[in-house]
């Protein structure tokens, strides 16, 4: 028949299990790419989206800066050629070179704009992916690591459960039934040493009638915190 020292000794699996969990639990946690590789892919990621942006802007600069240069030649042209005679008409061709030459400036200094804001992207972006290289070949070793002690701590955990199931079989249903309730209530402590006359778990003193009890290995939950006992 199952004594309180068969189910102590269950309670000691039960904390070496605990622990193995939560160590699991932060591996787990852990294996979680890190803040500064994730915010170095979402800079990159922004940093493409605006290279996108501003290369097409510099392609519609481009664009406009041809056509609107094309009509400044032919307008050129035709005001120099001498076929134009009519005061008037040579007059409205000059306002029009003027103003194809402005329009041609204004559009060239947004296309040097664009320009100098794609190479800067481009430096950023460079910058960032050496960067996030780095990262990605830090956090390939320290994850492997963590992979490495997760299927430790695994195989471990494996190994206790097996040996909880043998320990478990020993006691009574009731008992058990009892003393998980007990763990999920008292932090993990289902059972509790006797000091003296008071119990280890609340430190309330117990009658002698109990403390007998509990030093002849009977069956005796503490009346104030309700953990099972046993003698030191």
């Amino acid at each position: 028949m199952a004594t309180p020292k068969d189910l102590f000794a269950l309670q000691k699996i039960d904390t070496s299990l605990f622990t193995l969990r939560a160590k699991l639990h932060e591996i787990q946690r852990d294996l979680q790419e890190p803040d500064d590789l994730v915010s170095t892919k979402a800079v990159i990621l922004k940093l493409n989206e605006a290279l996108g942006t501003t290369g097409a802007q510099v392609k519609d600069s481009e664009l406009q800066v041809g056509s609107l240069q094309a009509k400044l030649n032919k307008s050129t042209d035709l005001l120099y050629s001498g076929k134009i005679k009519n005061p008037k008409e040579l007059e409205d061709i000059e306002n029009e070179v003027k103003s194809l030459t402005g329009r041609v400036e204004t559009v060239e200094l947004e296309l040097m704009e664009h320009l100098e804001t794609q190479e800067s992207l481009k430096s950023d972006l460079e910058t960032n992916q050496i960067m996030l290289q780095e990262l990605e070949a830090d956090w390939e070793v320290k994850s492997a690591t963590l992979r490495t002690e997760q299927q430790e701590v695994a195989v471990e955990m494996k190994g206790i459960l097996e040996k909880r199931k043998g320990q478990a079989e020993k006691i009574d249903a009731s008992i058990m039934g009892n003393y998980v309730k007990l763990l999920k209530a008292k932090s993990g402590l289902g059972i509790v040493k006797l000091s003296g006359s008071k119990c280890e778990g609340c430190k309330i003193g117990m009658d002698g009638g109990a403390v007998r009890q509990v030093n002849s290995n009977q069956w005796v939950n503490c009346p104030s915190c309700g953990r099972f006992l046993i003698k030191e």
